[in-house]
């Protein structure tokens, strides 16, 4: 990967993980849903995945502390190996489809 393409990576998810801790707690606003999923698809163009989890600041409820993990695709695994990195990843990331 390029310097470009992982400065560009890197500034998404730091743009994720601001719209994600100003406005989770609002009310629904289509603008920020809208952004949030285009900025998924452009890391996912990029061949990654991304996951993020908000949890209540400990010493400001007002607030959340997100992270936002950006995932790199495993090159070269072989059937078995992939299904186990493929199995993991949805462990860690809590997903069930």
């Amino acid at each position: 990967m390029d310097l470009d393409t992982e400065a560009r990576i890197i500034e998404l998810a730091y743009e994720i993980e601001k719209l994600i801790s100003e406005n989770f707690a609002k009310e629904r606003n289509e603008t920020v849903q809208r952004r949030v999923k285009e900025i998924k698809e452009e890391i996912r163009s990029y061949g990654f995945e991304i996951t993020w989890e908000a949890t209540l600041n400990s010493k400001d409820l007002s607030k959340l502390d997100v992270n936002v993990q950006i995932w790199k695709p495993k090159k070269n695994l072989s059937p078995e190996d992939q299904k186990i990195y493929d199995d993991w990843f949805k462990n860690v990331n809590k997903i069930t489809a």
